[in-house]
């Protein structure tokens, strides 16, 4: 809605301008067939050389009506065309924004699933008792998990949200929440 106030405004005012410049250009062929009755009167010339001149005075204000018309015609084309770019130029940045809203999208859910795997992992360890080759491989797939998740999102975890314990790769509950 705003675009077409817009435009009516910039064709408004191209509308005014166009008015302005033909104006302008009446005024300049009523001088210029001036010009001519004075030099007519002044010189006492025959009547066929004052019909030329004022014929030449009428050729030059058609010409300037001819150059007015081109130039509003130049003048709306372009604000029609400038809507146009602007709009294509919306178009573009909105799929990229779209794009990216997706990539961005995708890697946080990487990062969740990431996390709740790991979590997984650290959960199975609760349930067996220590020293138990089921115990060895459950941590050996939650250290697996910590350490995919440490390479993986080494830009959110600083080297203090994760230790060692009992052999375990422990990431604190807070790195995570913050990451």
């Amino acid at each position: 809605m705003a675009e077409a106030g817009l435009t009516a405004t910039k064709t408004g005012g191209i509308a005014a301008s166009v008015m302005q410049i033909y104006t302008k250009g009446l005024e300049s062929g009523a001088r210029w067939a001036n010009v001519v009755a004075i030099i007519a009167e002044q010189t006492a010339m025959s009547p066929l050389l004052v019909i030329t001149l004022l014929l030449v005075a009428a050729m030059a204000a058609l010409a300037a009506v001819i150059a007015i018309v081109v130039t509003a015609v130049n003048a709306i084309v372009s604000a029609y065309n400038a809507d146009a770019i602007a709009a294509e130029k919306a178009e573009v940045a909105a799929k990229e924004l779209a794009k990216a809203y997706e990539e961005a999208k995708a890697s946080y859910e990487e990062m969740i699933a990431a996390m709740e795997e790991y979590q997984s992992a650290r959960d199975a360890l609760d349930s067996l008792t220590k020293g138990t080759e089921e115990y060895s491989l459950a941590l050996k797939e939650a250290n697996r998990q910590a350490l995919e998740l440490i390479n993986t999102y080494d830009k959110y975890l600083n080297s203090d949200d994760y230790h060692w314990e009992n052999g375990e790769l422990i990431i604190d509950e807070g790195a995570l929440k913050r990451a």
